[in-house]
């Protein structure tokens, strides 16, 4: 009965009240200990005043926390003092690409200062010089170049490509279009006759480097992708190759890295703003090539570094430069004329023939030409390339505008000019050159200018007998 009277439900719920409070009175002593213990560590960390008593603790520990707060603001500030000292210290060269330089330029009868490519006479860095560079670091190239061409079995054949392009888009006047493709056709039968590849590229590669600066990146990428190939020949899309049995004389340039059609005195001497052409040049694929292409993009940017770079490069050369955006020529004579001691020595100047012919100076006088000439000479008397500057056939047409219909009619006649000089070897020639249609030439008259050269128009090589490089 006693074992039935402990086993009833009244009993049973006591008991277990009764261990919850015994369970309850061990965690408050275990706390009362554990905050104890906690005082007495914080007491021995941070110590008290004469007292002891919670409230001077507490006064004690909050001052402590206030000192290390103040300590530490203290030591941020003299780092930010020595880092402002450090700076004050440090040359100014190293902060930015290339310092500001106090050199003499004679200009006729007064010396002034040179102004810094990067920074204007008071220290201040012109926009153009946060520009990105065209790419990664490149170093030894002319040695990975070298080895490259040991792999491959000891092939030292100099080769070259021809580089040009136009917009990704349609020209907003249709006639625009023809003449690009005219255009390309006349420089891709050039290559096929001369034994040189041609690369026709449309498309954008930076969206920063537009319009006359296009030509910058995609020299260096081509560079970097053909390390067998030796010369990059870059033509503007509105430049047209006049002559086309004339051969590129690539023994004369065996000792330099750039060639452009230009006169030293004009660069060098006078800054003159067209004292070199950049329409056509040629290019040596080398880390000269490299570092020239680096130092010369900065002003090419699109937007305010072009801008002001523009207004700059109006003030330093002289010719009478419009300050309109900065171009790739403008640059270029200034960049050689202001460091010469360090491009000079690689930048050949043509003059003996036209790498590139100013087109007002020659397209009235091909008729004459053929009477008088051949071709094969490629200077004034039979011009090698004919570059239509000025001249912008993807510009939305006009009706008022005449320059615009000369500039066709013009550019349509040195089409033709070269083309006859292909079409000839098909028996066929322009009826003018105003005229697209063609007539064949009388069998007689084509094998006596063939087997005896007797016309004014020399016969051009089969491709496979011929070869630029």
């Amino acid at each position: 009965m006693e074992l039935l009277s402990f086993l009833k439900p009244s009993s049973l719920i006591f008991r277990a009240r009764m261990r919850q409070l015994q369970k309850v009175l061990r965690n408050f002593k275990l706390t009362v200990v554990c905050g104890f213990l906690t005082i007495l560590v914080l007491r021995g960390t941070f110590g008290a005043d004469k007292y002891g008593t919670p409230m001077k603790d507490f006064e004690e520990i909050k001052r402590h926390y206030m000192s290390l707060q103040s300590q530490f603001r203290a030591r941020k500030e003299g780092s930010r003092a020595l880092t402002d000292i450090s700076a004050e210290k440090r040359p100014f060269h190293e902060d930015i690409t290339t310092a500001l330089q106090a050199q003499t330029t004679d200009h006729g009868d007064r010396t002034k200062m040179r102004p810094s490519l990067n920074s204007d006479p008071a220290g201040n860095l012109h926009p153009w010089q946060s520009h990105k560079p065209l790419g990664p670091s490149v170093s030894d190239w002319d040695n990975t170049r070298r080895l490259h061409r040991k792999v491959r079995n000891g092939d030292d054949t100099p080769k070259m490509i021809l580089v040009t392009g136009s917009q990704p888009s349609a020209c907003e006047n249709p006639v625009g279009d023809h003449v690009l493709l005219m255009y390309a056709k006349n420089k891709m039968d050039y290559c096929r006759i001369h034994g040189i590849d041609m690369f026709y590229n449309m498309a954008h590669l930076d969206s920063e480097m537009s319009g006359f600066w296009a030509k910058l990146p995609i020299l260096r990428k081509l560079m970097l992708a053909h390390p067998d190939v030796e010369w990059l020949w870059w033509m503007d899309s509105d430049a047209v190759i006049t002559d086309m049995a004339f051969k590129l004389p690539m023994a004369k340039y065996s000792e330099y890295n750039m060639v452009l059609h230009g006169w030293d005195h004009m660069v060098y001497e006078k800054r003159n703003w067209i004292g070199l052409n950049t329409g056509s040049f040629l290019i040596r694929n080398s880390q000269w090539s490299m570092d020239l292409l680096d130092a010369w993009a900065p002003m090419g940017p699109k937007g305010p570094a072009r801008n002001e770079a523009g207004k700059f490069l109006a003030e330093e050369l002289t010719g009478g430069r419009p300050p309109f955006e900065a171009d790739d020529q403008s640059a270029l004579i200034y960049l050689l004329a202001t460091e010469k001691d360090k491009w000079a020595d690689k930048v050949y100047l043509e003059s003996s023939y036209y790498l590139h012919g100013y087109w007002k100076l020659v397209v009235d006088k091909y008729e004459e030409m053929m009477e008088k000439n051949h071709n094969g000479l490629g200077d004034e008397r039979w011009p090698f390339v004919t570059h239509f500057v000025g001249c912008k056939p993807c510009k939305k047409p006009d009706t008022e505008d005449d320059d615009a219909e000369k500039c066709f009619k013009q550019m349509e006649r040195a089409f033709n000019f070269a083309d006859n000089q292909v079409l000839q070897l098909y028996g066929f020639r322009h009826s003018s050159l105003s005229e697209r249609a063609v007539f064949v030439i009388p069998e007689k008259t084509h094998v006596a200018d063939k087997k005896e050269r007797t016309g004014h128009v020399h016969f051009l090589p089969h491709p496979s007998e011929n070869s630029t490089m």
